[in-house]
């Protein structure tokens, strides 16, 4: 179940893009801290956290978010796309590069939504 859209959360990540645009990554992720208090089940603040670790190079914690967004949000779509994209990048910081790899491959299982077979 995702969390419906609480208008301060959406404030807070409206901000955190802001901040996030003109390269104030600690700030931006000040405010992704305070959303994830309000939602901790939200997939999307997750993700813009990790996305905000990645830009401050704190690889570990970028890959600690991206994967927590993924264990609870959609499996299909653009943030799955997004969670595994930052893990293969932060893996590959990591230096762990067959991980960064299966990372890759699994990004872009998230955007093939039709069904397999009947």
């Amino acid at each position: 179940m995702f969390p419906l859209h609480n208008p301060a959360v959406k404030e807070l990540l409206a901000e955190a893009g802001s901040a996030e645009t003109t390269g104030d990554y600690d700030q931006a992720a000040v405010l992704l801290e305070r959303a994830l208090r309000m939602q901790p089940r939200n997939p999307e603040v997750l993700q813009q956290l990790a996305e905000v670790q990645l830009q401050k190079q704190d690889y570990e914690q970028a890959l600690n978010f991206a994967v927590r967004s993924y264990d609870i949000g959609p499996r299909v779509g653009e943030i799955c796309d997004r969670n595994w994209r930052t893990i293969s990048v932060a893996r590959e910081h990591l230096g762990d590069r067959n991980g960064s790899v299966q990372a890759e491959l699994r990004a872009s299982a998230c955007m093939n939504t039709k069904p397999k077979s009947f």
